[in-house]
């Protein structure tokens, strides 16, 4: 999902390798089958855990918008249609 290349590296005082590689089911409603699964960093799959991928998108979006290091570039991001918008409309 992020093609950010998966690491055993382990931040100091973290209690997790954020970007250890974890199987993530794509619709926790289903079981762990191949066709539900993709492998994804374990720092995105605990994101994705409670809330999805919309919920996770949307968050990302507005840091992208907001942050002042990627303001000026973030709407370029926005090509998927994704709207930052309250978790209640999910």
């Amino acid at each position: 999902m992020t093609q950010i290349p998966f690491s055993g590296q382990k931040p100091d005082g973290a209690r997790m390798r954020p970007w250890w590689p974890s199987i993530d089911r794509i619709s926790s409603r289903e079981p762990y089958t191949v066709a539900n699964c993709r492998v994804v960093c374990a720092y995105m799959n605990l994101m994705l855990n409670e809330f999805g991928e919309k919920a996770f998108a949307s968050a990302a979006l507005a840091y992208l918008l907001l942050s002042p290091k990627t303001a000026q570039t973030a709407p370029e991001q926005n090509k998927r249609g994704i709207s930052i918008v309250p978790e209640s409309a999910y």
